[in-house]
């Protein structure tokens, strides 16, 4: 079948696919929209608007909402598409989706330049990437760091052309602008360029050194787009992300006795502190979590889905045999690709967390050309006939699991990891909003996630009568790192209820959890009138409108 399809139609086809399973239903399926998509969607939205986020900062370098920080181009390039569009879950997602089309795309030539002269090794890493549930994933939310792996993959991809073609010293430029604008994209990359772009100069100096004048001409214009991100890096905001989770703050490393004085390899911090960087970034390369163990984290897990699928393993452990003998070898762009693999889960192991396939998504990309090398190697060294059951077998294994992921993604995850994505959000605004105009005074418990944002983005909240109450917080926007939330829009406020001093305000309508305020707390309550239960797709109450009557 192969042999009669050219390798530009068979890309075309798993383009094809790839961007058929990105943007379907990109708007509805799935598990939720949660908070974090929220702020990515209103604060572009506010930019389409006015040019300034929620807080009424004009075109911040780095955007606040609540206690969360994020860099700025993923919500410049959603305000593009929102002009159009408008606020929809769709126009949030879409700039994600997109950057994980060009993953796909960036992928099948960056595999074609390192591997020129195997045949149908491009189009297959290229369909794994489009499959695989690390990169499928990402590419279905609005997940900023999805755009910087793009851009980081564009400008590895460009840096090999250069390398290939030193005297066409655009392909370097264009290299150098797709790195920053990654550092401008997620967190990780602000660590990992600077890394990888000094690693790979220095191990091409010999190519660029004696041009360096020319080397310097290409690299200004790189240099001057930094800038901005450069001034703000290291203010409390630009700082607020990374000490707040990185084993940089001592809270993330506990003593194993603090009742014990500190000492060498007992309850030294230094000691303590590299032991467990070591131990997980180590656990980045380890087979059980790439193939088997989920993410910690429910909100970045598929129910029954590691990042890869298990049958890719053997691939994975060939590969490595292969790296050692082409490093050998001196093969630069094995060597930078695998540069690219070692620095890929540093960000994610200076964290004080767990496995974590968001900040380790750099990685995604160089391990799965591993180990589609790896298979692909396996592969042909087979004979014909043997060769023909193993390709049956894989395509048997790739249908079997993608059938499982569709419905882990459709139906598992959804009922599972329901509350952990928000998922009654939209329809508890929906019932606020019927009520609103007739209630005196209508109050949102804080205690489940951030429903000021949810508020914000599904009543499309006009951003310029947004900023005259932002106007009045005084807040020191790039030096202040405390939590922010907006008291009250209009007639609905966002407390923290404590329901048996709150229970006697009349006149007012709850929005109560009912982990918080469950039937008995109310029930019988002549005082008290239930006016709706918001459900999850499991059909579990989540939310209650309750009513105190005058």
């Amino acid at each position: 079948m192969l042999k009669t399809l050219s390798s530009h139609k068979l890309f075309i086809c798993i383009l094809i696919l790839a961007i058929l399973i990105r943007l379907a239903g990109l708007g509805s399926w799935g598990m939720g929209f949660f908070r974090d998509e929220a702020a990515l969607g209103y604060n572009s939205w506010s930019i389409s608007q006015t040019a300034r986020d929620e807080f009424g900062q004009f075109m911040p370098v780095v955007f606040r909402s609540f206690e969360v920080f994020f860099l700025p181009l993923y919500v410049y390039l959603s305000a593009i598409f929102m002009t159009v569009l408008g606020l929809t879950v769709f126009s949030t997602r879409l700039v994600s989706a997109l950057s994980g089309i060009g993953i796909v795309v960036v992928t099948y030539f960056l595999t074609k330049t390192i591997f020129p002269k195997k045949k149908y090794h491009s189009e297959a890493t290229a369909l794994l990437v489009a499959f695989a549930p690390w990169t499928l994933f990402y590419s279905r939310g609005a997940f900023e760091g999805n755009l910087g792996l793009f851009l980081f993959s564009l400008g590895v991809y460009l840096f090999l052309r250069w390398l290939k073609s030193p005297s066409t010293s655009s392909w370097l430029r264009w290299s150098f602008i797709s790195m920053v604008l990654s550092m401008y994209s997620y967190q990780a990359e602000r660590l990992v360029v600077p890394l990888w772009l000094a690693v790979s100069l220095y191990t091409t100096k010999k190519i660029w050194w004696n041009k360096r004048s020319d080397f310097w001409k290409v690299s200004w214009p790189a240099i001057l787009l930094s800038l901005p991100l450069a001034w703000v890096w290291f203010s409390p905001a630009g700082l607020h992300r990374a000490m707040g989770v990185s084993l940089a703050n001592s809270s993330n490393i506990p003593l194993l006795n603090p009742e014990q004085p500190s000492g060498w390899f007992v309850n030294n911090k230094l000691y303590l502190t590299v032991k467990k960087i070591l131990a997980m970034y180590t656990s980045y390369f380890s087979p059980r979590n790439l193939f088997w163990e989920l993410d910690y984290n429910p909100q970045r897990v598929l129910i029954g889905q590691p990042v890869l699928f298990f049958w890719l393993l053997p691939g994975y452990l060939y590969s490595l045999w292969l790296v050692v003998k082409n490093y050998l070898k001196k093969n630069l762009p094995v060597s930078l690709l695998m540069f690219w693999v070692l620095l890929g889960p540093l960000p994610a192991a200076l964290t004080g967390d767990p496995f974590h396939t968001y900040r380790s998504l750099l990685m995604s990309v160089p391990v799965i050309i591993l180990v589609s090398w790896g298979t692909y190697e396996i592969i042909s060294q087979l004979h014909n006939f043997k060769k023909v059951i193993a390709l049956s077998v894989l395509l048997t294994l790739l249908i079997f699991s993608l059938n499982r992921m569709v419905s882990s993604y459709l139906v598992v995850t959804p009922s599972v990891m329901a509350n952990e994505w928000d998922q009654v959000f939209k329809s508890t605004v929906e019932a606020v909003e019927l009520i609103k105009s007739d209630k005196q005074k209508i109050v949102f418990d804080t205690s489940y996630s951030e429903p000021y944002i949810h508020y914000l983005f599904w009543t499309g909240y006009d951003p310029l009568k947004l900023q005259q109450v932002s106007s009045t917080l005084n807040l020191d926007y790039y030096g202040s790192i405390e939590r922010i939330r907006f008291v009250h829009l209009d007639n609905v406020y966002f407390e923290s209820v404590d329901w048996p001093t709150r229970r006697g305000d009349s006149g007012t309508v709850f929005v109560l959890p009912n982990s918080k305020v469950p039937p008995s707390e109310f029930a019988g309550d002549p005082k008290i009138k239930l006016l709706k239960e918001i459900k999850n797709k499991p059909g579990q109450v989540v939310f209650r409108l309750l009513e105190i009557k005058d």
